[in-house]
């Protein structure tokens, strides 16, 4: 079972709606590489290239199912391949300087150490400081 379904066989307003968008960003992503980078020829094909595709797209016919499968195929490649880079990166990031951090400080909080092994019980009491009022409100 996937975790991310891709309809490889659309109808015709899923293939409208796949022409809407074509069009919209790579408009929009032609206009920035025009203003912010100056790459007009890029910029141009760019805005060609997805106006004729979007435009297939919004006819609703199955002209445009190649198109579709080629954007739908490298957008699950590219989502494959940016979640495991995020999820590499928070892992090496924030988790793995956390770690370094406690076992530097001298964090055992699973009582893992030899000190703690020597110990004839694991048991931990609890300070029992509650009061009548802490039953009123338990969360």
């Amino acid at each position: 079972m996937a975790l991310v379904h891709i309809d490889w066989h659309p109808d015709g307003p899923a293939l409208r709606r796949f022409g809407r968008t074509v069009i919209i960003g790579s408009l929009l992503i032609a206009v920035v590489l025009w203003l912010a980078k100056g790459w007009h020829t890029a910029a141009l094909v760019l805005a060609v290239f997805g106006t004729v595709v979007g435009g297939l797209g919004l006819t609703g016919s199955r002209v445009a199912l190649p198109g579709y499968r080629l954007w739908m195929g490298v957008a699950f490649v590219m989502g494959n391949v940016v979640s495991r880079v995020i999820l590499a990166a928070v892992y090496f990031l924030v988790v793995t300087p956390l770690g370094l951090a406690a076992r530097l400080t001298g964090r055992d909080r699973l009582a893992l150490r030899a000190r703690a092994r020597a110990r004839a019980s694991h048991w931990v009491d609890l300070p029992q400081e509650r009061t009548p009022d802490h039953y009123e409100r338990q969360f």
